[in-house]
């Protein structure tokens, strides 16, 4: 039978800058696709597709922020209020 401690945190586990940095360039990553298709495979992106790509390169940009600035914890909300 394994003992659990009562301190485990699942936020420990993950180190947050690094998970804001991860989530920017999988959102470059994204983008670099979607430029890929349309220059290279010459597929014209539909109105939703360039939504899409407004809307990841706001993401992107909002954590990328994040990473340069690594707020603390519990500015998670302040964050969430001032990226809209």
């Amino acid at each position: 039978m394994a003992i659990v401690s009562a301190s485990w945190e699942p936020t420990a586990l993950v180190n947050q800058r690094w998970f804001n940095l991860l989530v920017a360039a999988f959102c470059a990553a994204l983008i670099g696709a979607a430029l890929y298709f349309q220059y290279v495979d010459k597929l014209d992106p539909c109105p939703l597709c360039i939504f899409q790509r407004v809307v990841v390169i706001a993401f992107g940009i909002v954590f990328l922020i994040r990473f340069i600035h690594h707020p603390q914890q519990s500015s998670g909300l302040q964050w969430a209020y001032f990226s809209l």
